[in-house]
């Protein structure tokens, strides 16, 4: 009994080993906007080295213009991990109840405020630049159209000061249609090449840089507006362009997921981000924007609960890591081995029933045949075989193959019952045979 528990255990524990890396091939919807977005692109190289690492699967979603949209596939659960500004998604988060179910896993890198305006536009102040322009801003709602937004209302320019311009991100061109475009994205966004040297374009800065730290306005502004930091761009960042650095801001660029995601699969996904860092720096520079990961930037976000054992560096065991599926295995284990009693004692009782029942049958027929006319030397071998009977049912019982209860004592009754029987009609038959 023993021996076959162990078999029993041992089949239990291999199949536990097959059954925990099953976990590493299941889906992740992955909200990350358009192709050739900052967006996508990142998501892209997040997906190929968790795939790597991990073997998690990521079906990456396209179809949404940018945060916001992004935000919305996590609260319709279309998504479990959505990429979005920090402000967008703050914004979300006070505006709708419904919002409480997005957590925070790790900011990953710098959304910058480019500004990009025709070459040799005269202006003084960005009021006049912006002044009466087409300005393009992307999709309403996007995370773009957001941030220019609460630029422009900190530096005085109201929405009627300007045209807004929708149109899609990855296709933003200066020309006949848009005077300014406004973006908010990547440093290394293949746009922005695009803009500043096949379009002639140009970047805004807020003020000199050398005046960050020194009471700048871009330093006004982020006072007003914590969400975002002071940023410069170099001198020459695309080929020759910026001429010189351009001071402007940023935004972090947030990891988010839904609330119910599993918390050591988010472990996992935020432990591989560090981790790789180097790696994913080598896949897409813009990486160098991860921030060290004592230092997260998520102020005003709820953590996940993946995201806080990572930042604790509360690393789970394999106990508390599988606890739950452990438990399963456990209750699934204590179910069979209370099964096997039961089992054991059903195959018995079936092992009894038939021997009984063979017994049974051969005591009747041989009172069947008896009731008939029979002669002296066929009754003594019919109380040979009776005596052979019972000596057959007490050997089974000592060897444990037979349990001596009701049905047994039935049996041994009519066999006795039988047994006096056949001696009667041997006394019949010869009246000098004594028994």
């Amino acid at each position: 009994m023993f021996g076959k528990g162990l078999v029993i255990l041992g089949l239990f524990l291999a199949s536990f080993c097959f059954w925990i890396p099953a976990f590493a091939g299941e889906n992740i919807r992955f909200a990350c906007g358009r192709r050739g977005s900052t967006h996508y692109e990142v998501a892209n190289t997040l997906g190929s080295t968790w795939k790597t690492q991990y073997g998690f699967t990521f079906i990456n979603d396209t179809t949404t213009d940018g945060s916001y949209e992004n935000c919305l596939k996590l609260l319709s659960r279309e998504a479990d991990l959505a990429l979005a500004q920090s402000d967008v998604a703050i914004e979300l988060l006070r505006n709708n109840n419904d919002a409480q179910g997005i957590r925070a896993i790790t900011a990953l890198y710098d959304q910058v405020f480019f500004l990009v305006y025709k070459k040799g536009t005269k202006f003084s102040s960005l009021k006049e630049l912006v002044n009466g322009k087409r300005v393009g801003v992307s999709q309403k709602k996007s995370g773009t159209y957001f941030t220019t937004r609460e630029i422009f209302k900190h530096f005085g320019i109201s929405d009627t000061d300007y045209v807004p311009v929708y149109i899609n991100d990855t296709k933003k061109m200066l020309g006949d249609e848009v005077d300014i475009i406004c973006t908010v994205t990547g440093f290394n966004n293949k746009k922005l090449d695009r803009l500043l040297n096949h379009q002639k374009g140009e970047l805004f800065s807020f003020d000199n840089p050398e005046l960050l730290n020194h009471g700048s306005s871009i330093e006004g502004f982020c006072l007003n507006y914590p969400l975002a930091s002071p940023y410069v761009i170099p001198k020459q960042v695309y080929s020759q362009m910026p001429e010189n650095p351009v001071l402007t801001i940023s935004v972090k660029n947030v990891l988010l997921a839904r609330a119910d995601l599993d918390i050591f699969r988010v472990y996992d996904l935020i432990s591989c981000i560090y981790l790789h860092k180097e790696n994913l720096i080598q896949l897409n520079p813009i990486f160098q924007g991860l921030p060290a990961s004592s230092d997260n930037h998520l102020v005003g976000f709820q953590l996940h609960e993946g995201a806080k054992l990572f930042y604790t560096r509360d690393e789970p065991n394999f106990l508390e890591r599988y606890a739950e599926i452990i438990g399963t295995l456990v209750s699934l284990l204590l179910v069979l081995f209370g099964l096997i009693p039961v089992g054991v004692n059903y195959l018995q009782s079936r092992k009894r029933e038939k021997i009984i029942t063979k017994y049974y049958k051969s005591v009747l027929n041989i009172n069947a045949i008896l009731d008939s006319k029979t002669d002296l030397k066929q009754i003594m071998v019919f109380q040979n075989d009776l005596d052979r009977f019972e000596k057959e049912l007490f050997e089974l019982v000592v060897q444990h193959k037979l349990i001596t209860d009701t049905a047994f004592t039935t049996l041994i009754t009519f066999l006795q019952n039988s047994m006096e029987k056949i001696q009667d009609a041997a006394d019949r038959q010869n009246p000098k045979i004594k028994s």
